[in-house]
Order: structure tokens, then sequence, then C-alpha cells
């Protein structure tokens, strides 16, 4: 069974509501794509409006773009060059067939054989694209640098990689440079001017501020958007006279980290009990729909005031209102939370909730996924909610499936996860571990942890169930003891 595509991560965002265009970024972007250039890099720190930038410089330019949002579980080759193709194949549906395949072994190729025929079909195209990878900082696998790298590298000049990162990747970006193969982004030219910065104040943000308090402002924030949209949140709220906002002004002061924080707190206490208790416990998910929001906050919907009646209606709101709520599909079903707003949500929800409640929270998550046949998701919110029983029983279910299209990366950190007692209830994931320690090439390791595996399911009684997990596990023995070339004990 293939991967199953999450296809909001593959969606092109649209600019957020009432962005204030830099023309001179885009022109920049136009510039570079139309002189040919490799790579495009936007490189500045969390919410300096990177992802806002390449959403709308896509669709100023409306060339033909293939976009891949990750996340930490595509730091997993077998997962990213899947994502991948499944985003240039939302493009033109030949391109990487030959490739899915070779995803799907239980050992994947080496990274070159699989980028060959990609790149071969990507030179077939008669007509420019442009690939974007959004939060590139999550990679950490040197081999999925490396095929970044032999994509920039070998890949047609009708192609070019656009990429958004917090942190300058390891790629070949110095050559890149000295070949003027390259558009650089960096933060200073993602921070506002005072001109934008008081179009965004008093148009976006509906704020009426004397040109000296902008200025204040704009020196303050050094023109970083995420600090002034909270900025203007905290002014839209808590200063109604104009002496409260001279005063409040005259004290923003601090660190980013520290403004941001502080701003974020006084955002939400102006919030509703019942909008502060959406935002903090469904922080906890990557991706937000009505349902899945309604499952996991369970009860609270009682609370919703008389405007507010559903999941969907409290997710429009939230877009409405600039509370960092963005909608990652065109049928505005999907939402996701700005990811520094995100990261924040989650510290608040520790310091309010014990530990049990927020478990509780991923349970509820994990039951949506699993209801909905999304597996690796109810895995993941099953193993954060401490749920094993439920997390082992589904990893039970996943792994023949998994081991066949070659996720054995995904897999391995599952299984790392559950506790000892995990293995001695469902020895089949034993024997997966020890597969999979056999095809990483650990072989002490997987001849200790199958001939663990072998004894539990000797002991008596012997049940029909562990009889023929001992076959199935004596065929793996055998294939290993092959592998490491011991013909007598094979037989």
């Amino acid at each position: 069974m293939a991967l199953n595509i999450l296809q909001t991560k593959l969606h092109v965002p649209s600019p957020p509501m009432g962005m204030v265009l830099k023309p001179r970024l885009i022109e920049r972007l136009d510039q570079g794509n139309e002189s040919g250039h490799r790579l495009a890099l936007i490189s500045a720190s969390a919410g300096s409006g990177k992802t806002g930038l390449l959403s709308a410089w896509t669709h100023h330019n409306q060339k033909t773009t293939a976009w891949f949002s990750l996340d930490n579980d595509d730091n997993d080759p077998v997962r990213f060059w899947t994502y991948l193709v499944a985003t240039l194949q939302r493009v033109n549906s030949a391109l990487g067939q030959s490739v899915v395949p070779m995803l799907q072994a239980v050992q994947p190729p080496p990274f070159q054989a699989i980028l060959i025929p990609l790149l071969n079909d990507l030179a077939a195209l008669s007509t420019p694209l442009v690939v974007v990878l959004d939060d590139y900082q999550v990679i950490t696998q040197a081999n999925i640098h490396d095929g970044i790298a032999f994509l920039l590298e070998h890949g047609p000049e009708q192609v070019q990689l656009a990429i958004a990162t917090r942190a300058d990747p390891p790629l070949p970006i110095a050559r890149l440079r000295a070949r003027r193969q390259l558009t650089e982004v960096r933060e200073g030219d993602l921070r506002f001017a005072l001109p934008e910065t008081t179009i965004f104040l008093n148009e976006t943000m509906g704020l009426s501020l004397t040109a000296d308090e902008v200025l204040a402002l704009e020196t303050r924030t050094e023109g970083w958007i995420t600090g002034l949209q909270l900025a203007a949140l905290a002014l839209r709220t808590s200063t109604p006279i104009p002496q409260d906002t001279a005063k409040f002004i005259a004290t923003f002061s601090g660190t980013q980290q520290y403004i941001l924080e502080y701003l974020v707190e006084e955002v939400l206490s102006h919030q509703s009990e019942l909008v502060q208790n959406f935002l903090l416990k469904t922080s906890i998910l990557e991706h937000l729909c009505a349902s899945l929001c309604e499952a996991v906050i369970q009860g609270d919907t009682a609370a919703y005031p008389p405007q507010i009646s559903t999941g969907q209606e409290i997710l429009d709101y939230l877009e409405r209102t600039n509370l960092f709520t963005i909608s990652v599909d065109d049928d505005h079903h999907w939402y996701r939370y700005h990811h520094l707003f995100a990261d924040l949500l989650a510290n608040q929800l520790r310091q309010t909730l014990p530990v049990e409640a927020i478990q509780q929270l991923h349970r509820r998550a994990s039951a949506w996924y699993a209801q909905h046949d999304r597996v690796g998701e109810a895995i993941s919110h099953a193993l954060e909610g401490k749920d094993e029983v439920s997390a082992a029983s589904l990893i039970k279910q996943a792994t023949q499936s998994m081991m066949s299209t070659g996720q054995v990366g995904t897999l391995h950190n599952w299984l790392e996860a559950l506790p000892v007692e995990a293995f001695q209830t469902y020895p089949h994931l034993k024997m997966c571990r020890g597969w999979i320690y056999a095809v990483q090439g650990d072989i002490a390791r997987s001849a200790q942890t199958l001939q663990e595996a072998l004894d539990t399911l000797e002991a008596p009684p012997v049940s029909p169930e562990y009889a023929m997990l001992r076959l199935e596990l004596l065929s793996i023995l055998c294939r290993n003891v092959l592998i490491w070339v011991d013909t007598s004990k094979a037989i």
C-alpha cells in the first residue's frame, strides 16, 4: 500500500488576507526566475513573512507551481521524495511515474537512481515550473540534502527550486551564488519599511495611528511583520483611548521573543474564554478542520457564543480576525496556525493544563484520525498521548504496508517510542523491529531481537496466532542468515 498523501501539504496557499505586497521583492524573484536562476532562497527567522512572500509571488507571476509544505515527519527520505513526486504529479500526472514503484520498494535504491528518471521527466516539460519547498528547516537528513543538491546541479533550465527556511540549508549556496544562479531574500529584505508599516497598521489592521506612533512601532519591531501584527492586535483590543495607545507604544520594548510572548498573552487575554480554550486545545494539531477540532475539544461547543455555533464558524472567525489561522485549501475546509503562533499556544497550553489533560487531547485526536483512516497521524497522536496500547495496535496494523513500501525510517521511530511492555504484548512488533535492524545493517541487534521474539513465540502455551507468527519469523531468520552467508544455519 502506498503512502497516504495529505493533499493539503501540496496546496499552494493564498496570500494572507490584507497582505501588504512588496513589489521590490516580487520583482527580484521574477528577475531571478527569468534569468534562469536554479534556486530562490528565502531565509529568515520565524514570523518574517517567508511563506506569504512566496505565495504572493507564485500568484503574481502565474507560473506553474508545485508546492510542498514540510513538517517534521517529512525528515524521512522515502516520505520526502514520495511527497515531492506527488506534488509534481499535481502539475503533470506523467512526472515521476517510473519513480513511484522504486519508492514503494522494501529497500528503495540510492537517491540518484530515483532522481535521474525524475530529472529526465522534468527535462521534457515544455513550460517553466517553480517547485516550492516551504519550512525546509525541518530537514536534517544528509541524504535528502544530497538529493536536493543533485537536483540543483543537474535540473533542467525550465525548473526553478524555491526554498523557504529559518536557517540556511547545507546546500551548495556559495557555488550557486558564484555562478549567478541564486536569488536570495534575507531577514532585512522582509522587514517592513516605514511606508509599508503605515499601510499595514492603519489600513490592513484598521488602526488610526499618528506618523510618530507608526514610526515608534516600526523602530521597536524593526519592521518585523509578526511583531507588528501582534502589536496591532493588542492595540485593537486593549487601548480604547489615545492616552492608552501612547502609553502602550512608549513601553513597547524588549527582545523579539519577549515581545512576542508578552503580546500573545495580551491578545489571548482579550479573547472570549471559549476562543482561548479553542486555540489552546487545538494547538496540538498540525492541521485543523471543523470535525477534528470538535472531537478534540469535546463538549466545549456548548459554550459557543450565539453567533458562533460550530467548529467551522469559529475557524472562519479566527481567519477573519487575523488570529494567525491560515486556510490551506480553496474550500476553506482545512487550516493551520502560523507556526510560531502554534508554538506559543502549545507553550501556554503546557502552563495551563496538567500533562494528563494534554495527553487526553492527543488521544481524542488519535481516535478521530483512526476513524478517518489516517493511520500515521493516529499513531503520532497516540504516542504523544501516552496511549501505548492504541499506538501499538495501530502500528501492528500498519507494519506490513509500511515495510512493503519502504517507510522504514518512520516505522523505526514509532517502534522506538513504544515501551518494552508493548513488545511482550505484540511479539509481531518485536519481529518487525528485528527486521528493521537487519535492513539497516545492524546484524547483531537484529539477531538478538529476533531471537527474543522467537523465545516469546515458543513459550507455552502456544496459541494458533503465535504458531503462525513463528513460521513467519522463521522465514525472516532464514533470509537473514543467508544474507549473513551462514548457509548451514539457514538450512
